[in-house]
């Protein structure tokens, strides 16, 4: 019973986040307005702005400790870490900004 609620939640949240982004294309369509992009701009810039530097230092630590003890499976996800800490705001520009504008 806990299993099957579990999974209507997680169904339910994938659910509203697929509109959400559906409702964010239309409005890049029709308005040339992304509401995602304009709206979490702020704060998504600021959070990666304070937490983005100590973030690397630490996977990067998380690395050498991992390399120094033999375990190159756990380095090798560290730098997958890494790489996608750089590539963050690339790629949440690519996935909500959609070619529209903030400025109307």
């Amino acid at each position: 019973m806990a299993k099957d609620a579990a999974l209507k939640t997680q169904a339910g949240l994938i659910g509203g986040m697929v509109v959400i982004y559906l409702a964010n294309n239309a409005s890049v369509l029709i308005w040339n307005y992304p509401f995602l992009y304009c709206w979490g701009q702020s704060p998504a810039s600021r959070l990666y702005l304070d937490w983005g530097l100590p973030t690397l230092y630490l996977a990067a630590a998380y690395i050498i400790w991992r390399l120094l003890r033999r375990q190159l499976t756990h380095a090798f996800v560290g730098v997958l870490v890494v790489i996608l800490i750089m590539e963050l705001p690339r790629i949440f520009d690519m996935m909500f900004r959609l070619g529209g504008s903030c400025h109307g």
